[in-house]
């Protein structure tokens, strides 16, 4: 008797974290105590990704705002969706509340940061990374 067990092989990227402030363009200048979204894309590829989408999966992406520099990390928020039956690419936009802008120093500048988890929260992640480095500023007029 012979077995096989055949697992298609996946990839995931997380990319193009972006900054919109109240207009349509990316802004990486926002005014302190304004609202502005957050996105980032998440692509699935290879040919595990077409049975996986159909699953529903859980995405969860959360933004961090880190100081370049001493000072304390800022959690902004999150974005959450699920995955769909022959959809690939995900963008996932996070609203940053006032209150929350408020919490950002006009004096820094800020490496953005987005964390992604795959699956169920309450157990290990199917997929899970992170993007960095978009640097952004406030202004307090």
């Amino acid at each position: 008797m012979t077995t096989q067990v055949n697992i298609a092989p996946l990839s995931c990227s997380i990319s193009n974290i972006s900054v919109f402030g109240p207009g349509p363009n990316p802004d990486d200048i926002v005014r302190k105590g304004e609202s502005f979204n957050l996105s980032v894309t998440v692509d699935f590829g290879g040919p595990g990704a077409i049975p996986l989408m159909p699953l529903n999966l859980p995405i969860k992406v959360s933004y961090y705002a880190e100081s370049y520099g001493p000072g304390a990390e800022i959690e902004l928020g999150e974005a959450n969706l699920s995955t769909t039956g022959g959809v690939t690419s995900y963008d996932l936009i996070a609203n940053v509340s006032a209150a929350t802008s408020n919490l950002l120093s006009a004096e820094r500048v800020y490496k953005i940061a987005a964390v992604l988890r795959v699956g169920s929260t309450a157990f290990p992640a199917l997929v899970n990374g992170f993007s960095e480095g978009l640097a952004m500023q406030v202004y307090a007029p």
